[in-house]
């Protein structure tokens, strides 16, 4: 591919447009004087024009282009080629990244094929001599020219170069202000517009590229000064955005806007009607400088809000939104006083967070016939002047605190076509409050009631310890029910899932259960949990009655990410009852203090009567590696003495070793960490050190021992010790799983590729596809 027309690595806006031209002629000049007197000209212009700022950049531009070293036009004389083909004008392909024409295709190739010959046969006559010419290097730069003027990439056709630039384009994250689009993805389009002359006239070809305007941020000074930059860059991509909707991102920092800001906000205005995404910050009293949009939102599908207290003397009527006939998407964020939304047939989704907006039940209430998703985290619930249903609300979320008064609204609210409902917030009558608006649900719904996942925050937990037969009874409302997610309940709950009479059986439909740990297990959830595992993970022996579906995920997850390993790495040894082995005299090493001194239930976890856990042979080892291979600061040396003291543990190891022991002592992780190393240093030292090929050769010795073991003992296996994407967990595995036979399945314990076994990856995908929608699972404050 031809030399970038952009040397630096920084964007290059409209500004510099002009001067890279200017730069990239000067640069394929023949004369150096004439390349000097270009270039100091350039610099003139560019400092009078755009500040100093600009002109030391575009100095930069020109020292880097003087030292890129550009292709030669091809010599086809020096290469004598064939007569027939000094006549074809493709030598404008050597100096670009142009497309070869349909016709000149044939002689380019006839080309390589005599400049190949030229080559071997110069190749061969400089072997004999024992001596490289100068016209064998010659040679091979003609063919590299030639081979490049036949690159693929030169002749991809311009549609699917527009697929391939516009594959992964951002999203606007409108409930997010501060992740609206990063810098580095605005900068796509300037990048693909700077490569070659085809790929700039693609890139400008192409409006998706151009549509997702910058952040505009305006101050009461602008230090920078700027502007007039600033300006020149949305008006040039405004342009080559064509008739696309505009997507933006408006930032008022002050009630007062600096005179050199205001064409900035007043060429946005300009183009209302291309209005598509908006996201405002600021003072409510902004709204004002905008007001010539009002009436010419046609365009307008999103429209998110972040609005802080006006003036406490202001009674302005704000409708600059009064009419968006297209709107879909409302957020809503802080004081939105003396603000009219429209009334729009098209609203699908209401979003609104903190309750200094009394009216935000109010004004979702008026959009009840076409909502699919409503979310009210902090909005007063206050009675509504009737009650009233939504017909098509799939996706509900609402927070209840100590603080909220009023819940009458959700007391009036009916939701027959529920799908998704997320519960957050520490009031005491949340569970009361939800168990009434899903049984009113219910009884308005013609057939089974559709509510399909359900997901608990931690702060509406205590309700549920407190009166887990009413959690039962909110259960009992959801034949439908796929997912749960939410802390571990308690063990009356998991007791209640565990029966499966067709007459007793709750959640008959679940599929996904994740519980979330606070604590340590106490030896009745132990108990609870792997029951309720067995019951509705196995698959029940043939003509019996399957009164529920199976699970296709049993997940156990740590609230504290921090503490999680070592938390589920006890957890896990609990689960599996591997506890009673090691607290046998004959395995029992030593005790260790509590690992779980972080945790909010860490005083419970000391009343353990399995507390603390011993420290076994392979838990020693594991310690002694990770002491061994450090930290990940700088590379730590290997002595002697402690190769010697990891190969005397490793072959302790090597009997009475069980696959449970080398699956709760996770000692694979920095296992495959130090056989790693140690394989980088024989690839670098021929002669390693006596010490370390012990070493090795210990590790190799385990290794052969321990593979067949696990292979032999996985069937008493059952819950398998998981980390992806920095999530750790723990998944039941259930007898019937596919995993079980596969050739792989010894990699789920003792895995030294240091690469997550793909079964993780699919529970992974498995849980992605039941969880709650991430719109639901996210609430921004700003």
């Amino acid at each position: 591919m031809a030399c970038s027309t952009n040397p630096y690595s920084y964007p290059i806006y409209p500004g510099h447009l002009r001067i890279v031209e200017a730069v990239t002629k000067a640069r394929t000049a023949t004369s150096s004087a004439s390349y000097a007197s270009d270039g100091f000209e350039i610099l003139k212009e560019a400092a009078s024009t755009y500040g100093n700022y600009v002109g030391r950049k575009t100095q930069k531009i020109i020292s880097s282009a003087q030292n890129v070293v550009l292709p030669r036009k091809a010599n086809l004389q020096s290469l004598r080629i064939p007569q027939n083909l000094k006549q074809a004008t493709f030598g404008h392909l050597f100096l670009s990244n142009d497309q070869p024409d349909d016709h000149d295709v044939p002689f380019l190739r006839e080309a390589l094929k005599a400049a190949e010959t030229l080559l071997a046969e110069q190749i061969i006559s400089g072997a004999a001599q024992r001596k490289t010419s100068s016209k064998i290097v010659e040679l091979e730069n003609g063919v590299l020219l030639l081979k490049s003027a036949l690159s693929t990439i030169r002749r991809i056709p311009y549609d699917i170069l527009q697929a391939i630039f516009t594959w992964h384009l951002p999203t606007p994250c409108t409930s997010l202000p501060q992740a609206y689009i990063p810098t580095e993805q605005l900068a796509w389009s300037w990048t693909l517009s700077q490569v070659c002359r085809t790929w700039r006239h693609v890139a400008l070809s192409t409006p998706q590229l151009w549509n997702h305007l910058p952040r505009l941020t305006l101050q009461r000074f602008d230090p920078s000064g700027d502007c007039r930059r600033r300006q020149e860059r949305l008006e040039f991509m405004i342009k080559y955005a064509d008739e696309l909707p505009l997507h933006l991102f408006i930032d008022s920092e002050t009630l007062q806007i600096s005179s050199s800001q205001r064409p900035l906000l007043e060429l946005l205005v300009q183009h209302a009607e291309r209005w598509g995404t908006v996201v405002i910050i600021g003072n409510t009293s902004f709204l004002t400088s905008i007001v010539g949009v009002k009436g010419r939102l046609n365009q307008l599908h999103r429209l998110s809000l972040f609005l802080s207290s006006p003036p406490p003397a202001s009674d302005i009527d704000y409708d600059i939104f009064s009419v968006a006939p297209n709107l879909q998407h409302i957020f809503m964020n802080g004081d939105h006083h003396n603000l009219r939304l429209p009334i729009s047939a098209t609203l699908t989704h209401y979003e609104a967070l903190l309750d200094r907006w009394t009216a935000g039940i109010g004004h979702a209430s008026s959009y009840a016939s076409t909502l699919h998703t409503l979310i009210l985290q902090g909005v007063s619930l206050s009675p509504l002047p009737e009650s009233i249903t939504f017909p098509n609300l799939k996706r509900f979320s609402f927070r209840l605190d100590r603080g909220h008064s009023h819940l009458g609204a959700l007391h009036q609210m009916t939701l027959p076509e529920l799908e998704e409902l997320v519960i957050c917030g520490d009031h005491q009558d949340i569970l009361t409050t939800t168990h009434a608006l899903l049984a009113r649900s219910a009884s308005a719904t013609k057939q089974s009631f559709p509510l399909q996942k359900i997901h608990i925050s931690d702060s509406s937990f205590p309700w549920i310890t407190d009166n887990p037969m009413l959690f039962v009874t909110i259960l009992e409302l959801t034949p439908s029910l796929q997912t749960l997610e939410v802390l571990l309940p308690p063990v009356e709950v998991l007791k209640r899932l565990t029966r499966l009479d067709v007459n007793e059986v709750i959640a008959p439909a679940l599929e996904c259960l994740e519980f979330i740990l606070l604590t340590h297990l106490s030896s009745d959830e132990i108990s609870a949990l792997n029951e309720l595992a067995v019951a509705r993970c196995e698959m029940k022996p043939q003509g019996a009655l399957q009164a529920c579906k199976l699970l296709k995920s049993f997940t156990l997850y740590d609230e504290y990410t921090y503490s999680s390993e070592p938390r589920l790495m006890r957890c896990h040894r609990l689960l599996e009852d591997w506890w009673r082995k090691s607290e046998s005299p004959e395995r029992r090493i030593t005790r260790v203090p509590s690992i779980s001194s972080h945790s909010s239930g860490s005083a419970a976890s000391f009343s353990d009567p399995f507390f603390p856990m011993p420290l076994l042979p392979l838990d020693i080892l594991r310690n002694s590696i990770t002491d061994l291979v450090g930290s990940g600061q700088g590379v730590q040396h290997i002595s002697k003495q402690q190769a010697s003291e990891v190969v005397s543990q490793l072959e302790k190891c090597q009997t009475d070793i069980t696959v449970n022991d080398i699956a709760i002592s996770r000692v694979d992780a920095v296992l495959y960490q130090l056989a790693h190393r140690l394989q980088n240093l024989s690839e670098q030292t021929p002669n390693l050190s006596p010490h370390l090929s012990n070493l090795r050769d210990a590790i190799s010795n385990a290794v052969g021992i321990w593979s067949p073991l696990i292979d032999e003992q996985f069937s008493s296996v059952h819950w398998v010790f998981g980390e992806l994407n920095e999530n750790v967990f723990l998944t039941y595995v259930p007898k019937h799983h596919s995993i079980r036979t596969d050739s792989e399945r010894k990699d789920l314990v003792f895995n030294l590729s240091g690469k997550p076994h793909a079964f993780f990856a699919e529970h992974e995908a498995l849980c992605a596809e039941f969880r709650v929608s991430e719109c639901m699972r996210t609430y921004p404050v700003y």
